[in-house]
């Protein structure tokens, strides 16, 4: 069976859009990806004044209950983290994707603002549920078939 956009994604809000100050390191609200088997992350930037020096991908199994949050990374061991943002790249959208089968459970975005304000939300797009179709957090607000 066939599903549309909707039923086959759930969009789920880590961090509402808002002007951030500078200070220190801070983690968006962990996303539960369970059930779900790819991910995108998404880091939507408004006007910067300021810059975001760092914003990475973390995992925990459990939330930070008993499992601290920890940086994701690739087979390398590489950090998975999106450009540094400043001026010269604001007023864009960042996308990462995430294989969700080799992560844990949940996923936040630590973010670090350098300096001054920055704009900025962070979505995940959670994609491919193991069981269609996908709930969404927000009733669909239109659906526009032909």
């Amino acid at each position: 069976m066939k599903y549309t956009a909707h039923q086959h994604c759930r969009v789920v809000s880590s961090l509402t859009p808002q002007s951030v100050n500078a200070g220190a390191a801070t983690g968006t609200t962990g996303v539960d990806c369970k059930g779900y088997r790819e991910a995108l992350v998404i880091l939507h930037v408004g006007a910067a004044t300021g810059s975001i020096a760092s914003a990475i991908l973390q995992e925990s199994s459990d939330n930070a209950v008993a499992d601290p949050y920890a940086a994701v990374t690739d087979n390398a061991a590489v950090t998975q983290e999106f450009t540094a943002v400043d001026s010269t790249n604001d007023v864009t959208v960042f996308v990462g994707r995430v294989d969700l089968t080799r992560v844990e459970r949940y996923l936040r975005v630590l973010y670090d603002v350098d300096t001054n304000a920055v704009i900025f939300g962070v979505l995940f797009c959670l994609c491919d549920p193991v069981d269609h179709p996908a709930t969404q957090v927000e009733t669909v607000a239109f659906d526009h078939l032909p």
